[in-house]
């Protein structure tokens, strides 16, 4: 196994050599707690799946794509934050949301318009986006939007577009890379933020950006090889790119960065661990980090909160069969007292209810 190296402020990142350093790692490394909150089942807070969610130290907000539900932190349903429609103050579907703890607002991106609220769902403001756009985020009082990724041979296409809260243009950073066969639009890419700062990767290109007002300067070089993707593919090129990779995903703590890698234009992803301490790069062995917490389900952080705490959600029939396997393994390994914990937990729930929250400090 190749280890990874910085210099200069840059960490490079060997990707093809590394793929095959496979290990399990124990959810233990990312905390010392972990804590679940069940969301109330009801009427009016059912939730079929979970496309996005925010905590803060009281709240928790999740997204189901069409709405958004307001809980508090025990998991106690408090409220929808606004209503789905298409009249004044009313959103037709939700692609992306952002809780502002400083001003205690909600900030939510539906098609072509952006819809602000605060954390009692009272409406507050709105205005027009004037590109298609499903991903954004708030980053020292600006609002960062990433636009569709879409080809054009006679223009050249915006990555980064840059407003004030209310929707002020401030100004926009322009593509490094020209695509021009139409066809494969990209929706999201990966763009985050870490201590104040805003990192941001183009589709099928091999370096993060660190930004600072528009000015881009290399954060990580990643090495893929000769299974680096092409950029630019043809609709039919696209379809058969198979074990050709590009960075999906990437969130960051002092420690490590969390990678998510993603194979051709399919939903099949890879979940890695880099340490910034040791410059190891590991695949997890089965996508997720064991519980070696309480014996509990596996974990793989969905959003990294502003406190620090890591933050997954599982779908309650994906714990009760946790569940059932540890039963049936009771005869030849006793349950812990942190396994009958979880189990304690898990029997809450039944196939109906809502995802359960997975915090880890």
């Amino acid at each position: 196994m190749k280890r990874s190296i910085r210099s200069d402020n840059i960490y490079y990142i060997n990707i093809e050599k590394n793929l095959k350093n496979i290990k399990p790692l124990p959810l233990s490394i990312l905390g010392y707690n972990i804590e679940y909150i069940l969301p109330e089942t009801n009427n009016n807070s059912l939730l079929s799946r979970i496309s996005n969610v925010f905590v803060t130290d009281s709240s928790l907000f999740i997204s189901d794509g069409n709405r958004i539900l307001h809980f508090n932190i025990n998991g106690r349903f408090l409220k929808q934050i606004g209503t789905q429609g298409r009249g004044p103050g009313e959103y037709v579907s939700v692609s992306d949301f952002y809780s502002d703890i400083i001003d205690n607002e909600i900030y939510i991106l539906s098609p072509f318009r952006m819809l602000v609220y605060d954390f009692e769902g009272n409406f507050i403001r709105s205005f027009k986006i004037d590109f298609p756009c499903n991903q954004f985020i708030l980053s020292n009082d600006t609002l960062v939007f990433y636009p569709f990724n879409i080809p054009d041979p006679e223009s050249e296409s915006c990555e980064l577009y840059f407003t004030n809260k209310s929707g002020l243009f401030l100004y926009k950073t322009m593509t490094s890379l020209k695509r021009v066969n139409r066809g494969l639009v990209v929706p999201r890419s990966c763009l985050y933020k870490y201590k104040n700062n805003l990192y941001f990767m183009e589709f099928g290109t091999d370096i993060l950006y660190k930004i600072n007002n528009g000015h881009k300067e290399p954060y990580v070089i990643f090495d893929f090889g000769k299974m680096k993707i092409n950029p630019d593919p043809t609709v039919s090129e696209a379809l058969e790119m198979k074990g050709k990779a590009s960075i999906y995903k990437i969130m960051e703590t002092d420690q490590a960065l969390f990678i998510t890698i993603c194979w051709g234009v399919t939903d099949s992803l890879t979940n890695c661990y880099y340490n910034k301490v040791s410059r190891e790069f590991v695949v997890l062995k089965e996508n997720k980090f064991f519980n070696d917490m309480d014996g509990g389900i596996s974990f793989w952080p969905k959003i990294i909160t502003a406190n620090g705490s890591f933050v997954d959600f599982r779908y309650a029939n994906e714990v009760l069969e946790k569940v059932k396997k540890i039963e049936r393994d009771n005869s030849k390994h006793p349950v812990s007292n942190a396994q009958t914990l979880f189990i304690k937990m898990a029997n809450k729930l039944n196939e109906s209810s809502n995802p359960v929250v997975i915090l880890i400090k």
